[in-house]
């Protein structure tokens, strides 16, 4: 009888020593979802934010473009730039960029007794054939800048004016 007694004030001592985590007639704590925001940059670029947010969080993405590259805009279309995005799912987005092409012009023009061609407006770098025609009686003596062929090819790196003389 003695062990019956001591066991049934232990179970009662365990009973009223165990403490209730949550207070009576208050709902369940809400559990707020977490979502992965993943940025990445396209060549040319690089790009700022994303990572682990609650739902509903809005999130500022910023893309940087390189030197000789612009901002295009963002995988999910839009160009704004920084980008909020209000995460209610994992979500991935790109930021995407080009690559800047100068244009350039080539002015050619011809001395009295001849003409010439492929003056024109070029993207950086193109390798274009130039050439000086002379009139009947007339020919080619150089060109403004020494070169003496008549047919030559210049790639155009920036704004170039030469002239053709006879």
């Amino acid at each position: 009888m003695k062990k019956l007694f001591l066991f049934l004030s232990f179970l009662i001592i365990l009973t009223c020593a165990k403490e209730d985590s949550q207070v009576p007639n208050t709902p369940p704590s809400q559990i707020t979802m977490q979502y992965n925001l993943t940025a990445t940059a396209g060549d040319g670029g690089s790009v700022s934010g994303g990572g682990t947010f609650a739902s509903g969080t809005q999130v500022s993405l910023t893309a940087t473009p390189n030197s000789g590259y612009s901002f295009t805009g963002w995988s999910n279309g839009s160009t704004a730039n920084p980008l909020t995005v209000t995460l209610n799912s994992n979500t991935s987005i790109t930021a995407n960029f080009q690559l800047i092409i100068n244009s350039y012009t080539l002015t050619l023009t011809a001395g009295e007794g001849g003409t010439v061609s492929g003056g024109g407006e070029y993207e950086e770098g193109t390798e274009v054939t130039v050439s000086a025609i002379a009139d009947g009686c007339f020919n080619f003596s150089q060109w403004s800048d020494g070169e003496i062929s008549p047919e030559r090819v210049i790639t155009v790196n920036s704004n170039i004016e030469i002239s053709a003389e006879f």
